[in-house]
């Protein structure tokens, strides 16, 4: 699945086209096989009425549309008695952005055929992405009621269905309606578009306001904190045309709202006395409310504190009760002058200050990598590459993920080689089923799942059998009982084994492991790691080596020093790089640019099968036009030690036993070796 190109799949191999066809000319409505109409697809262990019935949208309302104006959505929802509130917030997000609309349900103005004769079959389908592909799903239009009352997610149009059928489709997903309480807004964001969630815990240190010092100014932490947060929103902010980010602010508990603008704008006095007072910008962001419901609550500050129970927060509110000063003392045409309008009456403006003091996580769905009209030209130089995998424990496969234990290497592992430093997203998904069905019967709960970065080897092309202490975690997301776990950032050039894990050893799941790189010449290199390191033996019994391996070294180059310059060189300073020769084999380290004491900090493990042999350690200059010079070089006999030991060793204008005093020295090169004649443990 490396380079994985997303494709449309039938889902329980149901066809629209053909089930629509075979309808109208049967001259009956879809019955759906694969998820009738009944109490059973609700749920097992939830409360379900005793008076259910199954009504099409024709039974309940004399009109009924699925969209009452597709161009225009409504986004205010309400929930239904077996609604999830995450549901309700991602059909919100959905109804604002058309894009992503049309493309979850498609060709929705043809679907669009309520009572229109010999178009109407009483069939739907919706795109959803599941696991690497785009899953085409087909639903009848049988909806759950009581007293002719929907019990899913609806508009406030009571002849509009959209969200009730998308809320059927999402349902037949996943198996049954009670199977999405185990979902976030954060899975329905990536099952809307195939991008990349990422939930940063607003509550963690650092982002939530702390004790300010005597001077009342915030503590410098929080402070970086917070402004990293800035330039996150600032940079992710939806644009007029564009896709931003999605939060799930915890204003009420499991209740969502979305960021829709983020400014920075002075507050406060702006005469001359103040203008150069160092006053810094306020960060201000924008919030939208998508259950607004009902006819519009009073805002203005009279009613404010007088225990009226309002339906939903407002920039007056936002402003009574803020933390900031300048903020509560603007007025609604000091706000126009600074620019912080409304789109519509359910959105209201708050300082960054507040937003993490108040709310408890915000969600942002990356669309990196994404296939679709709704991708502008930034996000689709991501590269993206995939593997699937299993965690089963009846192959050896499920290592738990404490790295200190021994099983933890046991885990699948993937081989990542960067050549230059890169921002990268790795993300961790697992299945929801153990057979990857969807069977309402099979449901289970999601596993804490996690993963680690560990920089190893240069050369490595062999699965870690053992984390020595020069292959050293750089990333390490932790473990959380989500569906996905996922982190941004940037890796330097360098070898590394990419380890998902659930938290618990023993654990069986198959996961979608997917890498998004920024698009270049030589992009990253994913690949998993199948072949087991050699243990002694012979070509009979080791395929991928020829001849019997009687040793394994490491050689962790660390640094030089007192290198001389060869006698044809300048007098300016040296560039120059390592290299090192066992069997047949070169590799060579980065160039240390300029520098005294050059410094690399690169590992090596060489597999030996000639242990009398030395390696070779050479050092060059590096020149930009003639050919590289030799500096000095030493053999190494690298005998068994079982541990890393540090090691200096001298130089010379040309290869000379160890203990020779015949050369000259010509600098020396610190080094931590390791070998093992046990080789199956490196």
């Amino acid at each position: 699945m490396v380079g994985l190109k997303e494709k449309l799949v039938r889902f329980k191999e149901q066809n629209f086209e053909e089930i629509k066809k075979r309808s109208l000319e049967q001259g009956s409505l879809f019955v759906d096989p694969a998820f009738p109409a009944l109490d059973t697809i609700i749920g097992s262990s939830i409360s379900i009425p005793t008076n259910i019935v199954w009504k099409r949208p024709g039974e309940i309302c004399a009109d009924p549309k699925l969209f009452v104006d597709p161009g225009r959505c409504d986004g205010a929802l309400k929930s239904g008695e077996l609604s999830c509130n995450w549901m309700v917030s991602a059909c919100a997000i959905l109804s604002d952005i058309g894009e992503i609309r049309n493309k979850v349900i498609p060709d929705c103005w043809e679907q669009d055929s309520f009572g229109v004769e010999g178009k109407y079959c009483g069939a739907f389908h919706f795109r959803l992405w599941r696991f690497g592909n785009w899953q085409d799903v087909v639903v009848d239009d049988f909806l759950p009621t009581v007293d002719n009352v929907l019990l899913t997610t609806q508009t406030q149009n009571p002849n509009e269905f959209w969200t009730a059928l998308l809320e059927k489709a999402y349902a037949k997903l996943h198996g049954s309606y009670e199977a999405l309480r185990e979902y976030e807004i954060s899975d329905a964001l990536v099952d809307f578009t195939g991008g990349v969630s990422e939930v940063v815990d607003l509550k963690a240190t650092g982002y939530s306001p702390v004790e300010s010092p005597p001077d009342g100014q915030p503590q410098e932490s929080s402070l970086d904190a917070r402004n990293q947060l800035l330039e996150m929103l600032l940079r992710e902010a939806p644009l007029p045309a564009d896709i931003g980010t999605r939060t799930e602010l915890g204003i009420c508990r499991g209740h969502a709202y979305h960021v829709t603008d983020v400014k920075k704008v002075y507050l406060g006095e702006t005469s001359l006395r103040t203008l150069f007072k160092g006053r810094e910008k306020v960060a201000m962001v924008r919030l939208r409310d998508p259950r607004i419901v009902g006819d519009v609550v009073p805002s203005s500050p009279e009613s404010v504190g007088s225990g009226h129970k309002f339906a939903y927060s407002t920039s007056t509110l936002s402003r009574l009760r803020s933390r900031n000063s300048d903020w509560q003392k603007v007025k609604d045409s000091e706000r126009h002058r600074l620019g912080l309008l409304f789109t519509n009456n359910t959105e209201f403006w708050m300082p960054l200050e507040d937003v993490v003091g108040e709310f408890t996580e915000l969600v942002m769905c990356r669309l990196a990598g994404c296939d679709g009209v709704f991708t502008n030209s930034a996000q689709r130089r991501w590269k993206v590459m995939a593997h699937t995998g299993w965690w089963e424990p009846s192959t050896g496969t499920a290592g738990g993920g404490d790295i200190a234990l021994e099983s933890f290497v046991e885990n699948p592992q993937y081989l990542m080689r960067i050549d230059k430093e890169v921002e990268l997203m790795v993300q961790l998904m697992q299945f929801q089923n153990v057979d990857g069905t969807n069977s309402p019967t099979d449901h289970r709960i999601n596993l804490s799942i996690g993963f680690h970065i560990i920089k190893v080897e240069e050369n490595r092309k062999l699965r870690l059998r053992r984390l020595w202490p020069h292959c050293c975690p750089v990333v390490a997301c932790p473990h959380k009982k989500r569906r996905e776990v996922s982190f941004r950032g940037r890796l330097p050039r360098g070898t590394f084994v990419v380890v998902p894990s659930t938290s618990d050893p023993a654990q069986a799941a198959q996961f979608l492991l997917r890498l998004f790189v920024k698009k270049r010449r030589r992009p990253v290199k994913l690949k998993e790691l199948v072949v087991q390191p050699p243990a002694k033996c012979s070509v009979s019994s080791c395929s991928c080596f020829s001849g019997e391996i009687e040793w394994a070294t490491v050689v962790v180059v660390n640094s030089a020093e007192s290198l001389v310059k060869p006698p044809s060189s300048p007098l300016s300073g040296m560039n120059v790089y390592c290299k090192l020769s066992c069997e047949g084999k070169t590799v060579r380290t980065d160039v240390a640019k300029g520098e005294d004491r050059p410094t690399w900090n690169e590992s090596y493990v060489f597999y030996r099968k000639s242990p009398h042999k030395p390696i070779l350690l050479q050092v060059f200059k590096k020149n930009s036009i003639l050919p590289d010079e030799l500096v000095g070089e030493c053999e190494l006999v690298a005998a068994v030690n079982h541990c890393l030991t540090p090691l200096v060793v001298s130089l010379h204008p040309k290869a000379a036993a160890p203990d020779s005093m015949d050369l000259p020295t010509v600098g020396s090169v610190n080094l931590t070796v390791l070998t093992e004649d046990n080789v199956a443990i490196l």
